[in-house]
């Protein structure tokens, strides 16, 4: 899991923060989307441009959550060699609650200003923005972003709870 916007912006000042907890998170997360402008960002997969477009946020997934049920990329599949790409673009600040109330019963992707593109193929992300998260963990990166899923490279213990992985 990685993203460019919201959930980025909310990693890097949650970083800084010295209090932990669910409750000092939501605070970052709701002062940060009200505060949410969006940002530029082009988007190519086999050398051709797939979107150009301004957005809140981007989620590179290959898994359906990122934790406590929030499910970004309901149709993601750690092993099946797609990754998800999230797309939030603008909307009224007033549905932000129909998002929230999306994302815990798995059916972000089907409001409007949600768009998935799912593909085998190595995705670039341009944008001029440099806060980025991977698994959760703040980053800062420039420019020119390249995505790329390596096909069966972790070795995963199979267990009666591993639901999706094949035996």
């Amino acid at each position: 899991m990685a993203g460019i916007g919201l959930d980025s912006f909310v990693a890097h000042s949650f970083n800084n923060l010295k209090l932990r907890g669910i409750f000092p998170y939501i605070w970052f997360a709701v002062k940060t989307f009200i505060q949410l402008k969006p940002f530029p960002v082009t988007i190519w997969s086999d050398n051709k441009k797939i979107i150009s477009e301004d957005i809140f946020a981007i989620t590179v997934a290959n898994t359906r959550q990122f934790g406590n049920n929030a499910f970004i990329a309901p149709d993601a599949r750690p092993n099946d060699g797609i990754v998800n790409v999230v797309l939030i673009k603008p909307f009224p600040k007033i549905y932000g609650p129909l998002l929230v109330l999306r994302l815990f019963t798995k059916r972000i992707n089907k409001l409007k200003f949600v768009q998935q593109i799912k593909t085998d193929k190595e995705i670039v992300l341009e944008t001029s923005e440099t806060r980025m998260h991977i698994d959760g963990e703040p980053i800062n990166t420039g420019g020119r972003i390249v995505i790329k899923i390596k096909r069966e490279a972790l070795n995963v213990l199979k267990t009666s709870r591993n639901k999706f992985i094949k035996r």
